[in-house]
């Protein structure tokens, strides 16, 4: 029984590694195609009301990413049909 534990220990390590290779070889891609479409990208975590952007995204909104941070969901205002306006900045 020892013997089998540690053969199924390895074996998940083994996926787990496996797992955390393919993950960041993935995230690598996601971020050159982002670079390369040069898309706009905003996430919201929804608990927190905390925004990720980057600068793209910024520049759309005809800002610097350095005026936007930190950046949280009620320091947004959308209104229907326009672009997003981000309160408190000049």
């Amino acid at each position: 029984a020892p013997r089998q534990v540690e053969a199924a220990l390895r074996t998940t390590e083994a996926r787990a590694r496996l797992a955390d290779r393919t993950l960041r070889a993935r995230d690598e891609q996601l971020a050159l195609v982002i670079e390369g479409s040069q898309s706009g990208l905003w996430d919201c975590q929804p608990l927190s009301g905390d925004i990720e952007c980057n600068e793209r995204w910024a520049q759309m909104l005809g800002y610097q990413l350095a005026e936007l941070l930190p950046l949280r969901l009620v320091d947004l205002e959308f209104r229907a049909g326009e672009r997003a306006i981000v309160r408190g900045i000049t």
